[in-house]
């Protein structure tokens, strides 16, 4: 769904603004999705929606890879850095 939204509305030529707010969209959601399968064994390409700007698939599978808070570092220089300094998803 994602993907082909952005597609889109690259080749619509849409706002900025829209085009920037759907690519925070898709790496929120490629974050959440991170952290609630953190520590699991799965597939990860399945899972990793492309066209975001801060969540890479390699920040994306190491946040999977590993459930310390270290890993959470990364995301220290991104706009969620406020999740790097968190110790619950409750917080």
């Amino acid at each position: 769904y994602y993907t082909a939204l952005v597609e889109g509305l690259e080749d619509a030529d849409a706002p900025d603004d829209l085009l920037r707010h759907t690519r925070r969209e898709i790496d929120a959601t490629n974050l959440r999705t991170a952290l609630k399968l953190r520590g699991q064994t799965l597939n990860n390409e399945e899972m990793f929606i492309r066209g975001g700007k801060e969540i890479s698939r390699t920040l994306f599978d190491s946040l999977i890879a590993d459930k310390s808070q270290a890993a959470l570092a990364p995301l220290a220089s991104t706009s969620f850095a406020k999740v790097a300094d968190t110790t619950s998803l409750s917080e």
